[in-house]
């Protein structure tokens, strides 16, 4: 009985996030088709690399990622 009651539960809970799922999705897709459509040069990357010390809570300068005409280097300067 109690097992029935479980599998019945989870099933309406599995039902309600489908469907509110299947309402959010055109946005989703929406999204994603803007997001992923754009050339590399329109993401805006950071050339330098930063790194974050939690102990001291301060950023540090890493190095300058060279970039070149095909795309990344596998260098840095």
């Amino acid at each position: 009985m109690l097992l029935a009651v479980l599998t019945r539960i989870s099933s309406m809970a599995i039902l309600k996030i489908s469907t509110k799922l299947e309402k959010i999705q055109p946005a989703i897709d929406k999204i994603n088709a803007y997001y992923f459509d754009k050339k590399a040069e329109d993401y805006f990357f950071n050339k330098f690399l930063l790194s974050f010390d939690p102990s001291t809570q301060q950023w540090s300068y890493g190095w300058r990622i060279s970039l070149v005409r095909n795309g990344w280097c596998g260098g840095c300067e």
